[in-house]
């Protein structure tokens, strides 16, 4: 009876404590796993399959001179690597000198899609290409996908090009945007990796949004099959944040922004942009700004048309300063609309998790983090941490992941899971379910 009592008061305290924005501590005992795959490695783009498993995908550095090698790790909802996943919960896969990925997604089997760049040595010269694999549930590489389960894209010029996020159809098209040297790059291929002819000039489409540094770091498809890339444009020394949005076959939507392109000048200079859709179809597209002093995290709401929504934050956008430094790296929206944007944040001697939750409306979400502030900082351990990947489960809990430098030993992945609800009431209401299962 009194160990009943015990388990009961212990755990019915964790769970009545338990806030939005709190760690998870049935994720690995404590909502944070570092995983070592023998070199430096990041987790760069995170997803959840159907049964609630955890994929990454990112790169291991294979040697001194920056060459790296694709690294997928799955793990089980418990934050333990899924054995029966590639080696142990971890899946490689390499073309030419070096490849890595930068995003992931799913196809409707199941079907583990990453891209991101590979680079080759022709005639004397780098060459860095757009590279898709695709993976089995079991972590094999899929042969029946591209070459042997490779597809590589290169630009007009042939010397640079890059894919930075991933969105896949329902008939399981695949579509990236990156970069191609200082043009915005947006790919389609088939479900089987064939470049689609449908789609711009056989398959592929470049947009140069005005500057020398354009560069396209997120996608999200519309349901009217409508293509949103987002990214930064402009110069060395003044770069905005650029949206465009893609007809279904690759031509610019004039019915949006200045002929498909919206510029939004937020600080002297503005960095990233990613993407997501909310469920009226408006557009929020976030990244990072210097104001002059420091680096504050920018968020903005755009209409259907490209217009900034004058209902959110300060005409459309808001700026969350945190503490030395700030930057937002992925975006995902929860069901209810609330905004969550995932990073790193520096205290002036190391840098940590970042995770900030904002209302609809663009403010800082007082139930959600420390002392109301929407925000919540997660040192992992390291002295330099950044997430790049966010998911939300099916049971709202909040998944980011990205890498941890701890000076001394190999990169490591980092995973962290926080509990998205709200906290349960101190009186009243039924007791958990879990009270009963106790006594």
């Amino acid at each position: 009876m009194w160990l009943r009592s015990c388990i009961y008061t212990l755990v019915f305290h964790s769970i009545l404590m338990a806030g939005a924005g709190d760690l998870d501590i049935t994720f690995n005992g404590n909502g944070k796993v570092a995983t070592d795959i023998g070199g430096m490695a990041q987790a760069r783009s995170v997803v959840i399959q159907e049964d609630g498993k955890i994929v990454t995908a990112g790169f291991v550095l294979t040697n001194t001179s920056g060459d790296s090698n694709i690294s997928i790790l799955r793990y089980d909802s418990n934050g333990s690597l899924d054995s029966s996943f590639g080696n142990a919960g971890t899946a490689m896969g390499t073309m030419g000198i070096s490849s890595e990925a930068r995003c992931v997604a799913l196809q409707s089997d199941g079907k583990i899609i990453a891209a991101g760049q590979n680079k080759i040595l022709r005639d004397g010269a780098y060459i860095y290409r757009i590279v898709l694999v695709r993976f089995d549930q079991n972590g094999t590489i899929d042969t029946t996908f591209g070459d042997n389960g490779f597809v590589v894209t290169e630009s007009e010029t042939g010397t640079q090009a890059a894919a930075n996020s991933i969105a896949v159809y329902d008939d399981d098209k695949i579509a990236v945007a990156g970069t191609t040297v200082d043009d915005f790059m947006v790919v389609r291929y088939t479900s089987s990796g064939l470049l689609d002819t449908s789609f711009g000039e056989n398959g592929i489409v470049t947009t140069n949004v005005g500057g020398s540094v354009d560069m396209a770091y997120g996608i999200v498809l519309q349901k009217d099959g409508k293509l949103v890339v987002s990214g930064e444009g402009g110069t060395c020394n003044s770069r905005d944040f650029i949206v465009v949005r893609y007809m279904d076959d690759g031509s610019l939507d004039t019915s949006f922004g200045a002929n498909g392109i919206v510029t939004t000048d937020v600080g002297s200079q503005d960095f990233g942009g990613v993407v997501s859709l909310q469920k009226d179809g408006k557009i929020d597209v976030a990244g990072r700004s210097w104001d002059g002093n420091i680096y504050t995290i920018s968020l903005m709401q755009y209409n259907a048309d490209g217009t900034l929504d004058s209902t959110f934050g300060a005409g459309g956008i808001v700026i969350t300063k945190l503490r030395e430094y700030a930057e937002a790296n992925a975006i995902a929206i929860q069901s209810d609309g609330k905004i969550l944007l995932t990073g790193g944040s520096d205290d002036g001697s190391n840098t940590d998790f970042a995770l900030v939750r904002y209302d609809k409306n663009g403010i800082p979400d007082k139930t959600f983090g420390e002392n109301g502030t929407g925000i919540v900082y997660t040192d992992m351990g390291g002295v330099t941490e950044f997430a790049y990947g966010i998911a939300i489960q099916s049971d709202g809990k909040i998944v980011i992941a990205g890498f941890i430098d701890n000076m001394a030993t190999d990169w490591e992945v980092g995973l962290a899971r926080y509990d998205g609800s709200k906290p349960l009431p101190s009186s009243g209401g039924s007791m958990p379910a879990i009270y009963y299962l106790l006594q």
